[in-house]
């Protein structure tokens, strides 16, 4: 588990919080990512979320896209990665 000092380190902290994004993971089954751009993917197998600053990519298995918003999205399935892709949005 990533301890706020890596997650600083990771994904950069900047006014408003970590470049304006935030991840909730409750267990292995359902992730919330708020602040999002989008998706530029989706799959049952791999969703990669845009972001300010670059994409996030979860990888696992049964992944499917339960709710969505323009502030949140709701990700639900067996979770096995969170990857920050880096700066591929301008």
């Amino acid at each position: 588990m990533a301890y706020p000092e890596d997650l600083k380190r990771i994904f950069g902290e900047r006014e408003g919080g970590f470049a304006s994004c935030e991840l909730s993971l409750y267990g292995s089954t359902a992730l919330v990512v708020a602040g999002h751009r989008g998706l530029s993917f989706l799959s049952a197998e791999e969703v990669v979320v845009r972001r300010k600053g670059g994409n996030i990519r979860i990888t696992g298995k049964d992944l499917s896209l339960k709710k969505a918003s323009p502030f949140e999205l709701y990700i639900s399935g067996k979770i096995s990665c969170i990857e920050y892709l880096g700066e591929v949005m301008p």
